[in-house]
């Protein structure tokens, strides 16, 4: 069966679940799609509505999957199973987002201020995208969600591909999206495309 998604965003100044925003499923009142390689694209307005929110605004990042809570019950951080339990119980509270519009990510930095580490917005682009035979159209994972994924890989819709590895490794890490990099921050270079291409 397929695993849903919801993207929970917390501010890093704040204790407890103040500064909590779990994002459901719903842009603009309606019910859009929930597996992970049906939303992370760039250009999805849903993904883009959520993670623009980024922009200059560092924030604890985590796409939790509704399939993850036995992974994460015996994972080594506690605060993985209160996260999903966050997104997940009959009590969850969750929101929609309103479409922001479409966001410019060109010359920008994917920034994770927790391992100081940064994705070049352009650089991952000419190395992810994939050019569709017909229209020459371009699809592009968009590589926030799936970088902060927990439990990719335990329902349908879950990503397989190259830098499978990747896929959550910036979980719960405060993120942000700059115009500079960041002073003695290190690169990553991944790439996230369908394996056909």
């Amino acid at each position: 069966m397929g695993q849903y998604y919801y993207m929970y965003l917390k501010d890093p100044e704040m204790r407890g679940n103040t500064g909590v925003t779990v994002y459901n499923r719903d842009l603009d009142g309606e019910y859009t799609a929930a597996k992970l390689t049906e939303f992370s694209w760039i250009g999805n307005h849903w993904a883009d509505s959520v993670v623009s929110r980024l922009y200059k605004k560092p924030m604890i990042v985590a796409t939790v999957g509704d399939y993850a809570d036995d992974w994460a019950e015996s994972n080594e951080r506690p605060d993985v199973a209160k996260i999903h339990k966050r997104c997940w119980s009959n009590r969850a509270i969750t929101v929609g987002v309103k479409y922001s519009g479409p966001f410019d990510y060109v010359g920008k930095y994917f920034c994770n201020h927790s391992k100081k580490e940064y994705l070049s917005y352009d650089e991952y682009r000419e190395k992810s995208k994939t050019i569709w035979d017909g229209d020459g159209a371009e699809w592009l994972f968009h590589p926030i969600p799936l970088l902060t994924a927990i439990g990719n890989g335990l329902g349908g819709g879950d990503y397989s591909g190259p830098c499978e590895a990747y896929v959550g490794y910036w979980a719960l890490d405060t993120i942000s999206i700059e115009d500079e990099i960041p002073k003695g921050y290190n690169k990553i270079s991944v790439i996230f495309k369908e394996r056909n291409f």
